[in-house]
């Protein structure tokens, strides 16, 4: 989904639909991230 949003804007014009396709991968992908090392740390010590 990450880079299926950035494939789908167009910086150089277009609707404002298509530039938005540009911001919505980064609002959607930032907290994703962080939760994943988030859920990471938590869960890695309970393996050991």
């Amino acid at each position: 989904m990450f880079v299926a949003g950035f494939a789908l804007g167009d910086p150089d014009g277009g609707a404002w639909g298509q530039q938005g396709f540009l911001i919505a991968p980064w609002i959607l992908a930032v907290p994703g991230l962080v939760l994943s090392y988030v859920t990471a740390a938590l869960y890695v010590p309970k393996i050991r």
